[in-house]
């Protein structure tokens, strides 16, 4: 890890700038904040969900872990019950 931080620090700043980073008619938030809330919008938009099955299951943790648990028995008994 250290490598790659020293590595990081040195190249992607540079790595980073180019002349076509920021439109010249449109303000941007690269080197001082843009009044307003634009929320987490950009060229990204039409291929974003709404939802995310990961944010969901990392956020509701012991539901989850519940679920699993629940499954994980399930298959148990069924694979069980299908040896006899």
């Amino acid at each position: 890890p250290g490598l790659l931080d020293r590595f990081l620090a040195r190249t992607n700043v540079d790595a980073q700038q180019n002349a076509d980073h920021d439109p010249p008619a449109q303000r941007s938030n690269t080197w001082e904040p843009v009044p307003g809330d634009h929320g987490a919008h950009g060229v990204f938009d039409e291929v974003s969900h709404a939802r995310s099955p990961e944010l969901w299951v990392s956020t509701h943790r012991a539901l989850s872990a519940a679920v699993a648990t629940g499954a994980a028995a399930a298959v148990g008994v069924l694979a069980r019950a299908a040896r006899r």
